[in-house]
């Protein structure tokens, strides 16, 4: 808005930022007459809707100077930073999902439709910045936190781990990087009794169950750090099944034909191994990926008219890479793996809620 020199009345918000409101009717991109009522709010004062690609403004002189450019350079309002991200992932089309493996682990498919996750709680979803389709998602708090947490907290005293941080030199082991821990995952063979993690050790998300809380289920003697690690990475993929599942249901089979995966965790193959033996769908690598400035970038082009389409520049812009395919005999076990720990997930929570 200062770019474009506006004040205070005309404010905006983008459809594809409007369902985190909580005052909005996301399907008709309107705000809710009934919900702003039952909350007592002033729907007047509310910010008016725009498209994710509608210029919304023009760069005044003043702004223009502080960053270099030309006055009267169109301003397009732009979209949140998640449905940003997913544009600079491709998610132009339906069928293609996509993984966040950073801080938080979030799960997004792009459809054409809009359904209202009411039975099961477990899905939101919002408009994509792309016009005429929907991104339902749902997440883990803290999914990639977990990496972290175990790295030092439970792994920084392990023998012979290579590294740095807390402990080196000091009469204790090194910190062990990630490649060192993913070395260790790769190198256990999946089997039947290995240990399921449950990821949530700040609650959970989706859906909302705040009290429950992490753990680690099914430990013997036979199990070593290996084995932890990767079941903190199948935790991640365990959850999305459960999303994933959530999502046939109400779209019908085939309504994810690929992952792409962005952040810290597309690096890691064995990661990328469970989460497409896990879901039953290829994993699809995104090369140098921009992230929401690269997305908000295409929505630029779009809405002031260098670009014809954001579907066809994505596919020229975004550039792809490994592609994991499930493995056919694991994927097979990959159906009563996730409901095994749906059921630890219930139990745990009512455990956590008596």
């Amino acid at each position: 808005m200062r770019l474009c020199g506006m004040d205070g009345s005309r404010a905006f918000i983008d459809t594809s930022y409007l369902h985190f409101s909580g005052f909005a009717d996301t399907r008709a991109a309107s705000w809710d007459p009934a919900l702003c009522k039952r909350f007592g709010v002033d729907a007047g004062k509310l910010p008016r809707i725009v498209a994710s690609h509608d210029v919304i403004g023009q760069l005044v002189p003043d702004m223009a100077k502080t960053c270099g450019l030309p006055a009267g350079v169109p301003i397009v309002a732009g979209c949140g930073d998640t449905a940003a991200s997913f544009l600079s992932c491709g998610a132009t089309r339906p069928g293609i999902s996509v993984d966040v493996a950073g801080t938080a682990s979030v799960f997004a498919a792009t459809t054409e439709k809009y359904r209202a996750d009411e039975k099961a709680m477990v899905l939101s979803c919002g408009r994509s910045a792309v016009p005429g389709l929907w991104h339902p998602y749902a997440y883990i708090n803290g999914g990639g936190m977990n990496l972290e947490w175990f790295r030092e907290q439970i792994a920084g005293g392990l023998p012979g781990a290579e590294g740095e941080g807390a402990g080196a030199g000091a009469g204790r082991a090194a910190v062990p990087d990630f490649d060192t821990l993913n070395e260790m995952a790769a190198a256990v063979t999946p089997a039947d009794d290995d240990p399921i993690f449950i990821p949530h050790l700040g609650g959970r998300v989706s859906p909302s169950q705040p009290r429950l809380r992490g753990a680690w289920v099914g430990l013997s003697w036979s199990h070593g750090p290996g084995h932890l690690f990767r079941a903190v990475l199948e935790g991640v993929a365990l959850e999305y099944g459960i999303y994933l599942q959530t999502l046939e249901k109400l779209f019908g089979a085939g309504t994810v034909t690929e992952v792409r995966v962005t952040g810290g965790g597309e690096k890691s193959a064995v990661w990328n191994r469970i989460k497409a033996d896990t879901l039953g769908v290829p994993i699809v690598q995104v090369m140098g990926a921009g992230g929401a400035p690269l997305g908000s970038a295409l929505l630029a082009g779009y809405g002031e008219g260098s670009l014809r389409d954001i579907e066809g520049a994505a596919a020229r812009w975004v550039r792809t890479g490994t592609v994991t395919q499930p493995d056919p005999r694991r994927a097979q076990a990959g159906p009563s793996r996730i409901e095994r720990y749906a059921s630890l997930l219930e139990s745990i929570n009512k455990w956590a809620t008596d």
